[in-house]
């Protein structure tokens, strides 16, 4: 086994600086292709709320002191948009209409009426225009044979099912995959709409409104919490090390891990859900540093004797065994757990799994060319040979 380790570290010392200049070039487009991943904002297992509210539906929740007219507008400006239907009372039950209209939508409702009857009825109301819900409750009198008090009971639960006390709700059947970009787009326009038309005083519901409204903040939150973690890191390991350019080296390490896992899973074309993302940042830039920071303490050690290429080996000797263990064991345990597991627990252990085995990688091969290349600057002020 030294025979080995004396070969791979003779090889490290030998190819420092293509290696390390390979680094720095894999920084770089890692940094570029990671910029490019699709975040999942959404579960993609089914679970039982899909069964009672399916995620290509969307409900809008508004006060009751909107007028109709305010209701039709926001109708009106996102059907277009949307490939399934819309409901709401001012928009399907509660909507005015003529008689082909009315005949029409009894005849969805599998009602059969004549035009005529429809026209006579309309006479005996008074009216030429009236909403399918008040010809039904109200033409009830006038024919009940025909509009029988189930069917009234049958609009009436259609009303309450739109129409509450204080709020009343539309139903949007959008048609598109709740992540995908063109959601994303139909939200913004609906958003755009709703605060135009009813003055900011509503509520949307749904898996695709909860995925929008992540996505408007998710990168300044991923920024946030990537830097802080990363200063906060930087500020420990200078206090500790008494040294600047060295956290540099660790933290783009274990960073660059990040960037190749979420790379990889940009060039398979694999989404990676939100918080997945926001736990690996965390796991790995915690645990992965600890392979380094052992490696960098034996060769800093030894540096105090011994000469770059000599500490290098006692180093590598003295940190490869333990490093490639606590990896392999992180590695093994969660890639094999996002096996075992689903939804976001698997996509969490997944991106553990491949950022930890990158920074595994790296860690042995670009760390220990780093600490040879730039000894002067990492052992600088300390006694050495």
């Amino acid at each position: 086994m030294k025979k080995i380790t004396q070969n791979i570290t003779d090889i490290l010392y030998r190819f420092k600086v293509s290696i390390v200049v390979g680094f720095a070039f894999l920084f770089i487009v890692s940094a570029i292709l990671q910029a490019f991943l699709v975040y999942s904002f959404t579960e993609r297992t089914p679970n039982a709320i899909d069964e009672v509210f399916p995620r290509s539906s969307i409900s809008i929740i508004y006060n009751n002191n909107e007028t109709d007219a305010s209701i039709r507008a926001v109708f009106a400006s996102i059907v277009r948009h949307t490939r399934g239907r819309i409901y709401s009372y001012p928009t399907l039950i509660g909507l005015p209409q003529n008689k082909e209209l009315l005949s029409g939508s009894l005849r969805a409702l599998d009602i059969k009426m004549s035009e005529t009857l429809i026209e006579s009825i309309l006479s005996d109301l008074g009216v030429q225009y009236i909403s399918i819900y008040n010809f039904i409750v109200l033409g009830s009198e006038i024919v009940p044979d025909i509009l029988t008090p189930d069917v009234v009971r049958m609009m009436q639960d259609a009303k309450d099912n739109l129409v509450g006390e204080r709020y009343s709700r539309m139903i949007l059947e959008v048609g598109y995959h709740i992540d995908s970009e063109m959601m994303n787009e139909f939200m913004r326009n609906l958003h755009l709409s709703l605060n135009r038309n009813l003055n900011y005083n509503f509520y949307v519901v749904g898996a695709s409104a909860l995925s929008y409204e992540l996505r408007q903040s998710f990168t300044f939150d991923y920024l946030l919490i990537s830097l802080v973690l990363s200063v906060v890191l930087y500020i420990v390991l200078a206090v500790t090390y008494k040294k600047w350019i060295l956290p540099l080296f660790l933290i783009g390490i274990v960073q660059t891990a990040i960037w190749i896992m979420m790379s990889v899973m940009m060039l398979t074309n694999t989404p990676i859900y939100f918080l997945a993302l926001l736990v690996v940042q965390a796991v790995i830039k915690g645990s992965a540093l600890e392979w380094g920071v052992l490696l960098v303490n034996n060769y800093i050690e030894a540096r105090s004797t011994l000469d770059p290429k000599e500490s290098l080996l006692i180093a590598f000797n003295r940190s490869w065994r333990i490093a490639a263990t606590s990896s392999m064991i992180m590695v093994v345990v969660t890639l094999t757990l996002s096996l075992l597991m689903q939804g976001a627990v698997s996509a969490i252990m997944f991106g553990i799994g491949m950022a930890a085995l990158g920074a595994a990688i790296l860690t042995i091969i670009v760390l220990p060319a780093i600490l040879v290349l730039f000894d002067k600057r990492i052992i600088k002020n300390q006694q050495i040979v």
